[in-house]
This record gives C-alpha cells, structure tokens and sequence, in this order.
C-alpha cells in the first residue's frame, strides 16, 4: 500500500520538464479522498454488475451476445459522454500509438470477459469468486517483475497466500470438482490467467499512455465488440437462446448497458490512481 500512496501525493512541477512530464494524468497525483471515491465506485459498480449478469443469464442464456450488446451500448455512451463534455475533458484521441496499446489490452481483456461469463453458466458464483480472489498474489508477483514496484510487506502477503489456502480448501469441498477434476475449472482458470495478464498490462498503460479517460473507456469496448462476437459465434453459441420474453429480460439487459458503461469509467480511473496489485485486490473484494 505504501507504493499507492505514494502515487496519490502531489509532485511539484519541474518547470524544466518536458511536456511529457507535463502531461502526468492528474488522478495518478490526486488526494486520499479522491483515490477512496474513485475505488468505491470501482467497487459499487463491480459488485453490481455481478448480481446483474447472472440474474440476467438466467433470463437470457447467451452470455456472448449479452457481453457484445453491452460492449456496443457502451461505445456509444461514450461517445455520446464525450460529445457532451464541452470543455474538451474526454475528447476521445484517435492516435495509433493509443490504439496499439489498447488493442494488445482487448485481446486479453475479451478472453477475460467471455471466461467470466462462461464460468458464471457453468460454475456457481462462490467458485469464480475463489477464482477470483487469488488473482492479487499473482498480480503482485507482475507488478513486482514487470513493474518495478515492491513486493507487498509479509503482513499483505500472508493475507494473499491465506487466499491461496481457502481456496485449496474450497476444492477440496466443492462437488463439481470431485466429480469432474480439473476440467471443472476450465473457464475459472482461463479467467485467472487472463486477469492476471490484463490488470498488470492495464497499469502500464495508464503510466505511458496519456489518453483522456473517454478515450480509455471507447478503446477498450470499441475495440472488444466485434472479437466478442466472433469468439461467440466461433465457439458454437446459439444465439437462437438470445430471446428478451418479458420486460423484465428486457430491464435487466437495459440495466446492465448502464451498468457497464459505468464499471469502465469507474475502472480505468481507479486504476490510474493505485497499484496493479491494489486495483486487483478491490476487484476480488467486489466481484469475480
């Protein structure tokens, strides 16, 4: 924690600095309140979400089209955000150098995505939670590999291998694993794996890629709708199930357009403000 807050002090301005160094993102040099409000609504948003899509799976099973008519309402409720923002504050910047680095991002973020809810229909919750859960210590490792940052103290880091255990444990108990081994976990592990790649990745492209937080938002749905539904299509989903039968189908899937385009907004400014690790473990805490 001690590297965050670090990251939240204010830094005096060099007026010999170059205009890269002029540009730093201010929510990497905001206050305490600030870093707190933008994880609590990472948090809300995240825990919201989950409840969401799995009642909503139940309404409608086709989870890849569910996630590519998300991903295409939030594009445009970016956009429209963004025509909205008079001051320029989130022009959405359509450089290649931006465009590159959230293409590599949306390659892993969509397999991070689909996994999910993949895992969500085939597992129960409590099981992608596990899964999820044990994501920090392995962030952590990244973070200290690819990053540069420290290592967590013993007292943070007997707390994520305490993680480690209960989740051991939980395989131990859980039936769907003593029936079916390790094949039980296919799409929880896809998920880990993805999310572990794609939280340190993410880090480093709010470090030195200086984009508004629109463009950050635009690029990553934009860029994650079309592989979506190829990977949808590609894997033999029928989206014959992709019926909406009652207002209720209808809500929900509204309310989870709503809810997505928010969970970016929230998510990409949080992440700007704390360590790969942190952001990790508030996304563990609120949702798989």
């Amino acid at each position: 924690m001690a590297d965050d807050k670090d990251d939240m002090k204010a830094m005096p301005v060099d007026s010999s600095a170059g205009k890269g160094d002029r540009a730093e993102s201010a929510v990497e040099r905001a206050p305490f309140h600030a870093m707190m409000l933008a994880v609590l609504g990472y948090s809300a948003c995240s825990g919201t979400m989950l409840v969401v899509n799995k009642v909503t799976m139940a309404f409608i099973p086709a989870p890849g089209a569910v996630v590519f008519i998300q991903l295409v309402a939030a594009t445009l409720g970016v956009l429209g955000i963004s025509a909205m923002a008079k001051d320029g504050s989130q022009k959405i910047e359509y450089s290649w150098k931006a465009q590159k680095a959230y293409l590599v991002y949306v390659f892993f973020f969509v397999i991070s995505v689909y996994a999910n809810m993949q895992a969500l229909s085939h597992s129960n919750v409590d099981t992608v939670i596990v899964f999820r859960s044990c994501t920090p210590l392995a962030v952590a490792i990244c973070d200290f590999v690819f990053m540069g940052r420290e290592l967590p103290s013993m007292r943070s880091l007997g707390v994520l291998i305490a993680l480690i255990f209960g989740a051991y444990y939980y395989a131990l108990v859980d039936a769907e694993f003593l029936a079916h081994g390790i094949q039980a976990y296919f799409w929880c592990i896809v998920y880990f794996l993805a999310i572990c790649v794609e939280m340190t990745l993410g880090k480093h492209i709010t470090k030195t890629v200086k984009v508004s937080l629109s463009t950050s938002v635009f690029y990553t749905n934009a860029f994650s709708a079309i592989p979506m539904l190829l990977i949808s299509l590609g894997t033999g989903e029928s989206f014959s199930n992709f019926e909406i039968e009652n207002v209720t189908a209808f809500f929900l899937l509204a309310i989870s357009c709503v809810i997505g385009t928010a969970i970016g907004y929230t998510a990409w400014h949080a992440r700007g403000m704390v360590s790969a690790t942190t952001f990790t473990l508030v996304g563990a805490r609120a949702r798989p």
